[in-house]
């Protein structure tokens, strides 16, 4: 309390802990912004996203007929489920067809089959896009891990500064603004409320031409 009032000195010199710890020097200002950072952190906590229950509900229960009808409609192009089940062999018998032979595989010589290779080669091979899109809904689809209380608000840990960069990192599969962007409708005010879901733009670039002094950097953040 008060701190905006106290004379306080650039640095601290802490000394580093046995085993780790603060590096020297120790910037009191820097440490007051984050202890402020964490305590609107808390208080969205803990304040919550209010979330439609009874449809989250609904879309929980008819993901299996879901799941089938996407299969039913995408793979008829693709040919690589089975069962409801994606097929290595299948699959590697349409990128015979279709004539695609730099799939990356792994040093066993097996197809890799995670999304980050996925969505590279559906940059590179376009017609993969909707195939990406489907085994990507399938596993949303699979389980949603979005946490809701009683009072139908959704909340979660944001772990402050937990990357080294000093950003938050919740659990992707947890917070509605974590997963697949198609479920944010599942976001719902009561009566008399309203939801904004506001971002910033360029902020990155920003901090850079401030602390570069780069005057044409700071033109074109301004000109947007």
């Amino acid at each position: 309390t008060g701190e905006d009032t106290l004379s306080l000195p650039d640095a601290l010199p802490i000394s580093p802990t046995p085993g780790g710890g603060m590096s020297t020097p120790f910037s009191l200002p820097h440490a007051l912004w984050r202890g402020k950072y964490a305590i609107a952190a808390a208080v969205t906590q803990a304040f919550g996203i209010p979330i439609d229950f009874p449809l989250l509900a609904h879309l929980r229960q008819v993901s299996p007929q879901i799941r089938r009808q996407l299969i039913d409609d995408i793979d008829r192009d693709y040919g690589v489920f089975e069962d409801g089940h994606f097929r290595i062999v299948k699959f590697a018998a349409y990128l015979h067809r279709e004539g695609i032979h730099d799939w990356p595989r792994l040093k066993s010589g097996a197809l890799k089959l995670d999304d980050d290779t996925f969505k590279e080669m559906a940059a590179a091979h376009p017609k993969l896009a909707a195939l990406r899109q489907l085994r990507q809904a399938l596993v949303q689809l699979r389980e949603i891990k979005v946490t809701v209380g009683n009072d139908a608000r959704n909340r979660f840990a944001s772990f402050p500064f937990a990357s080294v960069t000093g950003r938050t990192q919740p659990s992707t599969s947890k917070n509605m603004f974590g997963v697949a962007s198609w479920l944010r409708p599942l976001i719902l005010p009561p009566p008399g409320w309203a939801v904004a879901y506001l971002d910033w733009c360029q902020q990155e670039l920003q901090t850079v031409a401030k602390l570069s002094g780069d005057r044409a950097m700071m033109a074109a953040c301004k000109s947007g």
